[in-house]
């Protein structure tokens, strides 16, 4: 017993004195990052006063920093786990291409195909217009809002064209007409019914532009700050691995590194 006590007790000590100093990991909201990397370029960012950052305020969904020589600000959009885009206007409800990507639980791959399924509402002077691709057929009709983000679809109608799998069509279209609610999330529309979602779309990345504001000085060297606003727009999914953050494109490249800035 007494050689069981002697060995646990270092280990407790040991365990205790790092918690007490441990850097703790941070999120990637509400934490000022500094840049350290541009793609495999290591960036001189030595001067303390003004170094090139980078911070997302949750709740607001606001981004602003330094780049070096400008101040700049913007939105950003958060969606599944890992994913992060730059905005220039936050995706909503009318005006937005919408693709499909789940009825109900399950997933639909609608990304890469031709004639993706999806849909647009828009609101004219000949009334609100429903309207989308539904897999083989197009299909139209019209929308009405109510309030607490009430929606429903009626005088449906879509082309004639048979194809090999209807089965995701018709299950698509029936969806539809059951949907009495929605609601945006970043980057997600949701349709429900009852309150449970029946299909769940994506933004489609031509509904947004990238679009970051900044003041205008020009500085003897723009170089890095170019850079950095250009990779920027390229952004679509993150990585927080303790005190760094790690920024990709579509297909996990890494963009931009970062550390966070740690006071005790």
């Amino acid at each position: 017993m007494k050689k069981i006590l002697f060995v646990l007790i270092p280990v407790i000590l040991l365990a205790s004195c790092k918690g007490k100093n441990a850097v703790p990991d941070q999120t990637l909201l509400n934490t000022r990052w500094i840049l350290e990397t541009i793609g495999e370029e290591t960036i001189d960012n030595s001067n303390e006063d003004r170094p090139v950052y980078l911070f997302m305020e949750d709740g607001s969904h606001q981004l602003n920093g330094f780049a070096g020589c400008n101040g700049f600000f913007g939105s950003y959009l958060v969606g599944e786990p890992g994913e992060l885009m730059f905005v220039g206007n936050r995706p909503q409800l009318l005006d937005t291409k919408w693709l499909l990507t789940a009825i109900g639980e399950e997933k639909v791959e609608n990304a890469n195909k031709e004639n993706p399924i999806y849909i647009q509402l828009e609101e004219g002077e000949e009334g609100n217009r429903v309207a989308g691709m539904a897999g083989c057929n197009r299909y139209f009709g019209e929308f009405t809002e109510a309030d607490n983000s009430g929606v429903s679809f009626s005088k449906m109608g879509s082309t004639r064209m048979m194809c090999q799998n209807m089965e995701t069509e018709t299950k698509y279209l029936n969806a539809l007409s059951e949907v009495d609610s929605y609601h945006v999330d970043g980057l997600y529309l949701h349709l429900n019914n009852n309150g449970n979602t029946i299909l769940t779309y994506k933004v489609d990345e031509e509904s947004i532009k990238f679009s970051v504001a900044s003041t205008m000085m020009m500085c003897q060297n723009m170089e890095v700050e170019n850079k950095f606003h250009k990779v920027l727009a390229e952004v679509r999914k993150y990585d927080v691995d303790g005190l760094r953050l790690y920024l990709m494109d579509v297909n996990g490249k890494q963009l931009l590194g970062f550390k966070a800035f740690y006071e005790e």
